[in-house]
């Protein structure tokens, strides 16, 4: 019997074991957040998720009801409540990821992703991993935003697309010596003290994608204006937006349920700023002088 290649994937509190029969790579762009050898003692990792990686051969049958779809996405939950996603690319069906159990998958993918015998590993495969479903598990959510460290703290920037998060960071990097953690997305959680940001794969255009995981100092909304102001938002609608923002699977109610009492906690634990903003360096004086007001306040 060929020994199974394996290779381990961690994303702040998550981590995967990812096996196949096949010869595993992956893509450069993700290969910090993937290792070859076994996980130490981690006690940031709180979940740890078997996937096997197969290859189709044949039909694969499909277990469940169909609950949602999208053009990405067909989600079926059988009567023990585990999932089966169909995914597809560019309009395409490219691979099954189905749960046999809490904490253990099984993603089976059309044939044209091996190539010479190798298993590719990029975006498209991490996307299929239910990562949101499993953070949750963590205490966590995937929230769209752009996530800087300043002073040791995580700031993380969140709009809807288009709205300039990572012109904010980028400008913060430039003018205030900033680290940029990544463009698009976050990863949110809880360690029962405190509220932590941690980095994921998937940057978007940005193409900045680190693994860190850091305090959570504050979370910013910005909105595009001509001058520049930061203020406190209300609680009741900064926990709105979040909900808006962050990847959440609404077919499943006992997640939405989760979520909205993480969320709960998380706007009133951190706080929740609205910054009205231009793209220069301005931007970059209100917020911080808005949040060492804020610590000194808080001092």
């Amino acid at each position: 019997m060929n020994q199974k290649s394996a290779i381990y994937l961690v994303v702040g509190p998550l981590a995967y074991r990812l096996t196949s029969n096949h010869s595993i790579a992956c893509d450069t762009m993700y290969a910090q957040f993937l290792q070859t050898e076994p996980l130490a003692s981690d006690k940031e990792v709180r979940l740890f998720v078997e996937c096997e990686l197969k290859v189709a051969d044949g039909e694969i049958p499909i277990d469940g009801h169909l609950v949602y779809q999208d053009p990405v996405n067909s989600i079926f939950v059988n009567d023990q409540g585990l999932e089966t996603r169909v995914l597809a690319f560019e309009g395409k069906p490219y691979a099954v990821c189905r749960e046999s159990s809490k904490a253990s998958l099984e993603l089976i993918l059309a044939k044209v992703w091996l190539s010479d015998s190798h298993i590719f590993v990029n975006q498209p495969i991490l996307e299929a991993l239910m990562m949101e479903r499993y953070m949750m598990m963590c205490k966590g959510l995937i929230l769209h935003s752009s996530f800087i460290v300043d002073d040791g703290y995580a700031i993380l920037f969140t709009a809807p697309s288009g709205t300039g998060k990572s012109t904010q960071a980028a400008l913060w990097e430039k003018y205030a010596g900033a680290e940029i953690i990544n463009g698009d997305r976050s990863v949110v959680w809880s360690d029962n003290l405190h509220f932590m940001a941690s980095g994921l794969p998937f940057c978007g255009s940005s193409g900045i994608n680190k693994v860190r995981t850091v305090s959570l100092g504050s979370i910013v909304f910005i909105e595009q204006a001509p001058n520049n102001s930061a203020e406190p938002m209300s609680t009741s609608v900064a926990a709105r937006k979040l909900f808006g923002e962050m990847s959440i699977n609404k077919w499943n109610q006992g997640f939405v349920n989760q979520s909205l009492d993480l969320i709960e906690r998380l706007v009133s634990s951190v706080p929740m700023v609205r910054l009205k903003c231009n793209m220069e360096e301005g931007a970059v004086t209100t917020l911080r002088t808005y949040l060492t007001q804020i610590k000194k306040n808080d001092g």
